[in-house]
């Protein structure tokens, strides 16, 4: 028995021992023997685990025979004893390289490649393809462990390639080299012989004086490595031999001046487990707290438990409640990743254009720690790889260019990150030339998107850019022009319940600002009445609310309606009859809700306002998902169905009436 095989009955013992009857012999018959099963499997252990187990069985042997007193005393001691067990377990399985041999079965478990992460992986999905062939003592779930593990270092590896090449870091080097030092290290325990050996050449190239010499260099064994790897998971063929030699750079041997200065700062990181889940096991898992949210809302508001007014009863719920949320924010965090992956391929993706068009351009990122939710962070990088190779391809001037529109020759292109309201929205700014209407007019009435007649303002003109086939190019190249993409972009953002919005000024600069919502599956929202209907409005939408009064009413060129809100001026619009609610008794005291969403305010009459509350989103499915204005529904405590308002969609569809 293998010291994580014992620990997972140690942690059953823990669980059933808080449950342990002592007078019924049973139970405590069957806790002895799995325990004498553990003494047992713990003998050739160096520590003092046995002999915790070994007075664990003479308490319990001996707990009927003494006082309850002391009786609470001793199973406190045993408590305590089964704590100490685990803890000396774990210390047992972070610190072996060898586990213990069961049933003529023997695993040897390397702590190199362990040390770090754990992964859990679906093996026979996989069809890995070694090289050459695994040492005896290992097996095939090692070597993929391996290869998922490469998923999280490789993109570290890129990014401290692109921070020696922008900033020369001293620091960036010693990392470099180590990453490439224990790579190195965990592909000879796997015989891995072409990946040792370029990770062996690499160092070499690290540790000499010429270390920042060419940086195209690294960039082609991190490229090399990722393809190998996906080769090995057996995705694609296998890559060409990645030839570096040490003659590469002429290595001398006196003294450097400036010495990059190697093993000279120490630096502490932080070392956190994880494990891959299968992704439907998530959704699934998420789906039932979205149930069990809807449960407890139904049962915490139920007429009956209203009418008992219980004290005890409404603690009880409370603190269930308590919980309930808790376990559904866990829940929903496992779900959300940085969109720092996201964005660190995107610079790559400019250094590599940026040589191949000849432009001299400065990639920089903020907010790059901003989570969303895994399905958009997957889906979101097509959209920004079109943006990114328009604005260096069509934005982006020559330096010739730059010169003589006396700009900076080193063009910029920023991409930021950061929540907003009930949205996350990434921008993508570059300071090249902007998008020249007159041309996009141009080129819109040349290829039939627009009759020439057509009286189009400025961002109406802008916003062609998003048609099908609409291009401005005068030639195709192999960055972009090929008449599409723009038109892509857009119905990537639109599947994803987002939007995108263009700024431009011609000779300064674009501006794309993608707004996409917080796919949770549960959020907080106010529930309103409208008519006999309920509805909810996301609560992160909502500004303020006020009791309507008409004196604050006023019309605009008797097409609209608008109200004064604490000296703003909003266009105000009745719920009642976007919605063309049924026949209700209206109230003596109509509300008005004041919301927000992509900088654009509104007021909405409301009948009722029915109180806060946290809403599972469920799809109205296939017949009814696109109506305007509704994202999505929610089961309330009643059991019974209210629409979750999609805020900015009603205010387009209001103003547009």
């Amino acid at each position: 028995m293998i010291s994580n095989e014992i620990n997972d009955i140690v942690e059953k013992i823990s669980l059933e021992f808080v449950m342990l009857d002592f007078d019924d012999e049973n139970e405590v018959l069957s806790i002895l023997s799995i325990l004498k099963k553990v003494s047992k499997a713990v003998s050739n252990y160096s520590d003092n685990t046995q002999e915790k187990v070994d007075n664990c069985i003479k308490i319990i042997n001996n707990i009927n025979n003494i006082s309850p007193e002391e009786k609470a005393v001793e199973i406190d001691k045993i408590s305590i004893s089964i704590t100490d067990i685990q803890q000396n377990l774990k210390k047992i399985n972070q610190s072996q390289n060898y586990l213990y041999k069961s049933d003529d079965k023997f695993e040897e478990k390397s702590e190199n490649i362990l040390k770090e992460k754990v992964h859990e992986t679906e093996q026979s999905d996989m069809g890995l393809n070694h090289p050459g062939s695994l040492p005896e003592h290992l097996d095939e779930h090692m070597f993929a462990q391996f290869l998922v593990h490469q998923g999280d270092v490789l993109p570290k590896i890129e990014e401290l390639i692109l921070e020696i090449e922008n900033t020369n870091s001293p620091e960036a080097i010693t990392q470099l080299r180590r990453s490439i030092h224990t790579l190195k290290g965990e592909a000879g325990f796997l015989n891995l012989i072409e990946v040792e050996s370029v990770c062996h050449k690499t160092e070499d190239i690290l540790e000499s004086k010429d270390a920042l010499s060419d940086i195209d260099t690294y960039l082609s064994v991190k490229d090399w490595l990722e393809n190998t790897f996906s080769y090995y998971k057996g995705i694609g063929e296998q890559p060409a031999n990645l030839s570096i030699t040490k003659n590469r750079f002429e290595i001398e041997k006196k003294e450097i001046v400036n010495d990059i200065a190697i093993e000279k700062k120490n630096t502490r990181f932080e070392i956190l487990e994880s494990i891959n889940v299968n992704s439907k096991r998530l959704d699934r898992m998420l789906d039932m707290i979205g149930e069990l949210v809807i449960a407890e809302s139904i049962l915490s508001q139920s007429k009956e438990i209203i009418e008992l007014n219980s004290p005890d009863l409404n603690r009880n719920i409370s603190v269930m409640d308590k919980i309930t949320r808790e376990l559904q924010e866990i829940g929903l965090s496992l779900r959300m990743l940085p969109v720092k992956s996201t964005f660190q391929k995107m610079s790559r993706i400019v250094r590599d254009l940026s040589k191949k068009s000849g432009k001299d351009i400065i990639f920089s990122m903020k907010g790059e720690d901003t989570e969303l939710d895994k399905n958009v962070v997957d889906k979101i990088g097509d959209p920004l790889l079109h943006i990114i190779r328009n604005a260096v391809d069509h934005g982006i001037e020559s330096p010739e260019e730059r010169t003589q529109k006396q700009k900076k020759s080193k063009a910029k292109i920023e991409m930021r990150a950061y929540q907003k309201g009930g949205n996350i929205h990434i921008e993508i700014e570059d300071d090249g030339n902007g998008i020249d209407t007159n041309k996009v007019r141009d080129h819109a009435i040349k290829n039939k998107l627009i009759h020439h007649d057509l009286i189009l303002n400025e961002q109406e003109l802008i916003n062609l850019i998003f048609e099908p086939g609409f291009s401005t190019a005068d030639k195709i190249t192999d960055i972009s022009g090929r008449g599409v993409g723009m038109d892509v972009v857009k119905n990537s953002i639109d599947d994803l319940k987002g939007s995108i919005a263009v700024n431009s000024i011609l000779g300064k600069g674009c501006l794309f600002n993608i707004s996409i919502p917080l796919t949770l599956a549960i959020i907080d929202g106010m529930v309103i009445r409208v008519g006999l209907e309920r509805y909810i409005i996301p609560t992160l939408s909502i500004i303020t609310s006020n009791k309507l009064e008409n004196n604050q009413i006023s019309t605009v060129m008797n097409k609209g309606r608008s109200i004064n809100i604490q000296g703003e001026l909003l266009p105000l619009f009745s719920l009642r009859d976007i919605f063309e609610s049924e026949s209700y008794e209206k109230s003596s005291d109509e509300l008005v809700v004041v919301v927000e969403e992509d900088e654009y305010k509104a007021a909405l009459i409301v009948d009722e306002l029915i109180g806060k509350q946290q809403i599972v989103i469920k799809s109205l499915g296939e017949g009814i998902k696109n109506i305007v204005g509704i994202s999505g529904g929610a089961i309330m405590s009643d059991g019974l169905v209210g629409l979750i308002i999609d805020v900015g969609a009603l205010i387009k569809m209001a103003s547009n009436r």
